[in-house]
């Protein structure tokens, strides 16, 4: 049995926004930063205290986020850098794909 298409259940909860991505590569044994305007439909929420005290105790005063991002089509990996219009950077820890 085929998965349920959930796309429509986030509906309203994301807006299209125009962001810059920051990755990087290493070239020439040397780490080389990319910028790339791009408008993704996205959204921004702060990270329930719950999953905050589970982090380890010198990282609970840090600013955490949880990101959405609807039909991404750019391929973020972990390190990659978000900057919001505002100039907030959000540095990705992990990614899950909710389509699987």
């Amino acid at each position: 049995m085929p998965v349920p298409y959930l796309g429509n259940a986030i509906k309203g909860w994301t807006h299209i926004t125009s962001v810059k991505i920051v990755t990087q590569s290493v070239v020439n044994h040397q780490t080389v930063e990319a910028t790339a305007d791009i408008k993704l439909d996205i959204n921004f929420q702060p990270m329930p205290a719950w999953k905050v005290n589970r982090k380890p105790e010198e990282q609970r005063t840090w600013d955490w986020w949880s990101i959405i991002i609807k039909n991404n089509s750019v391929n973020l990996k972990t390190d990659d850098i978000i900057i919001r219009p505002t100039g907030q950077r959000f540095r990705i820890q992990s990614g899950n794909n909710w389509t699987e």
